[in-house]
C-alpha cells in the first residue's frame, strides 16, 4: 500500500513491480516484516486482549451501562495499544517506503536513524493521528465483540445449539 501511495498503480501491478525489482523476501514484499509483527503484537494485545478485560472491570466496579463501559474501555485499551506500537509502525512505514534502501537499510538502522533525526519525537511522528485512528478501530472491534455473538448465535451468544 505504501508503494501504491508513492507511485500509483493497481494492487496487482504494484505487487508485481516489487517482486520483479526487489524479490519476495526481506528486500521486497516482506520488507519491514519484523517491525510489522512487533507493531501488531502490541496493537492486537491492547485491542482484543486488554479492552474486553477493562470493559468487564468497569461494568463490575462502577454503575455504568455496558455501552458506556465499552466506550471507556476502548479509549483506554486503544491508547495503550497505540502508543507503544507506534514506533514500530513508523519504522515499518519508512522501510516499506524505501525499497531501494537509500536511507532505511534495516530494522535497527532505521530505528537508529529516526532516533538521530529527532530522538523519541522522531519515533512518534504522526502518533497523535494514528492514536485517533486506533481508538476508533478498537471501539468498532469491541462493539462487534459485544453485539455479534448474540446476533449470530442467539440471545446468550453460545454456539452449542
Amino acid at each position: 500500500m505504501i508503494q501504491q501511495q508513492l507511485y500509483g498503480g493497481s494492487l496487482p501491478s504494484v505487487a508485481s513491480r516489487i517482486i520483479r525489482n526487489h524479490g519476495i523476501f526481506q528486500d521486497g514484499m516482506m520488507r519491514g516484516l519484523m517491525a510489522n509483527i512487533l507493531r501488531d503484537s502490541v496493537y492486537v494485545s491492547g485491542m482484543l486482549g486488554l479492552t474486553p478485560i477493562i470493559q468487564d472491570f468497569i461494568v463490575s466496579k462502577y454503575d455504568v451501562s455496558r455501552a458506556h463501559a465499552s466506550f471507556y474501555a476502548s479509549m483506554i485499551g486503544g491508547t495503550i495499544a497505540a502508543i507503544p506500537s507506534h514506533p514500530f509502525d513508523v519504522i515499518k512505514t519508512c522501510m516499506q517506503g524505501d525499497l531501494s534502501k537509500k536511507t532505511y537499510t534495516s530494522f535497527t538502522a532505521t530505528a537508529r536513524y529516526l532516533w538521530s533525526q529527532g530522538g523519541l519525537r522522531g519515533l512518534y511522528k504522526g502518533g497523535f493521528w494514528r492514536t485517533i485512528n486506533v481508538l476508533g478501530t478498537v471501539y468498532v472491534a469491541n462493539e462487534c465483540r459485544n453485539v455479534l455473538p448474540a446476533l449470530l448465535f442467539g440471545e446468550d451468544g453460545q454456539t452449542d445449539r
